[in-house]
C-alpha cells in the first residue's frame, strides 16, 4: 500500500514562544525546503500575514508545476517522492526568492545561543542515528540567518532524503526538534 506523502511548510514556535519558519514533516506531512542549510541574507522578507504568504507560495509553486494548496499556516503538495521532492525543494527556494520569507521574531544573543545549542544536540543525535547532517554555521552566521528567517536546522538535511513516514516519526522521537 502506498502512503500519501505531503510537503508542508509551516511556521513553528521555537524557544520562548518566538516564531520561526522552517520545514517540518511527520506521518501525514512530508516537508521540504523551507529552510536552507546555507544562509542567504538576500532573501526578501514577506510583508503580510502568514495566510497571505501561504497563498502567495501556493500560487508560485503552482506556477512551477506543483499541485500545491494552503494547509494551515503553510502549504502542502500531496503525493511527492523521489526526484519530485528534490524538484519541489528547488521550486520552493525559487519561490522564497520571489515571494519572500516570514521573518523570525528576534531573539537576543543569549536566546539564540541556547537555541543553536539545542540544534547542535539534535544534529549529534541524527548523526548517531546514522544520518549525514551538515555542519552548523558559526554562531554569528546562525544569528544573522535566524533574523532573516533562513536559519540552519539539522532536520533540513533529513527532509531532503526519501525517508519513510515511519522513519520520520522514529527520528523525531529519538532526536526531537527544538
Amino acid at each position: 500500500m502506498r502512503s500519501v506523502q505531503l510537503i508542508r511548510v509551516v511556521c513553528v514556535v521555537v524557544a520562548l514562544g518566538l516564531a520561526a519558519c522552517e520545514a517540518q514533516s511527520n506521518d501525514a506531512n512530508l516537508a521540504d525546503g523551507s529552510t536552507q542549510t546555507s544562509s542567504t541574507s538576500s532573501t526578501p522578507v514577506f510583508e503580510g500575514t502568514t495566510d497571505e504568504w501561504a497563498a502567495a507560495m501556493v500560487d508560485c509553486m503552482r506556477a512551477e508545476g506543483f499541485d500545491a494548496h494552503v494547509d494551515g499556516t503553510g502549504y502542502a503538495i500531496p503525493n511527492i517522492t523521489g526526484d519530485a521532492r528534490r524538484l519541489a525543494s528547488e521550486a520552493n527556494s525559487l519561490c522564497k526568492q520571489q515571494v519572500g520569507v516570514i521573518p523570525a521574531t528576534p531573539m537576543d544573543g543569549e536566546q539564540l545561543a541556547l537555541h543553536l545549542g539545542a540544534l547542535l544536540k539534535t544534529a549529534e543525535c541524527l548523526r548517531d542515528e546514522g544520518y549525514s547532517v551538515s555542519e552548523a554555521p558559526a554562531e554569528a552566521v546562525f544569528i544573522e540567518s535566524y533574523s532573516s528567517g533562513d536559519a540552519w536546522n539539522p532536520y533540513t538535511d533529513i527532509v531532503r532524503l526519501d525517508v519513510t513516514d515511519t522513519e520520520w516519526a522514529r527520528l523525531n522521537e529519538a532526536c526531537p526538534q527544538p
